[in-house]
């Protein structure tokens, strides 16, 4: 089992922990054989990674150098790395800046489509 599977089933077992769920005891990773692979999960590995990341977000304000060579296609952040500059620098308030003009495209698209829909159906409704 691949090392980063087994951080992300101990991150899904903390989870899991700290919203009142029952601990976790076995898990089933099933990759393209179809074989599936059971796991303990050791969600107690998890509390330290935390600390480590928040402890080195508030010391920089900018994200590590991108290392080109762990690049994966089939990564879900690919795309991310893509766009980061290969010696990195961005600032994490940039980031932020990036996530928020997001959110309000996002915002925005819902309000029209909510105009939308009481204009089409406030068509036979009295205007005062």
């Amino acid at each position: 089992m691949y090392e980063g599977d087994k951080l992300q089933v101990n991150a899904y077992a903390y989870l899991a922990l700290n919203c009142g769920f029952a601990p976790i005891k076995s898990l089933y990773v099933i990759y393209n054989d179809l074989r599936p692979r059971e796991l303990k999960p050791e969600p107690e590995t998890i509390p330290p990674l935390v600390d480590e990341v928040n402890v080195f977000l508030q010391s920089t304000d900018t994200l590590p150098e991108v290392n080109d060579g762990n690049a994966c296609k089939t990564c879900g952040y690919y795309p991310l790395c893509q766009v980061l500059p290969q010696g990195g620098g961005i600032l994490i308030d940039h980031l932020k800046i990036i996530r928020q003009k997001e959110a309000d495209v996002t915002l925005i698209k819902e309000l029209e489509e909510s105009l939308r829909a009481f204009r089409s159906n406030s068509t036979n409704v009295p205007f005062f």
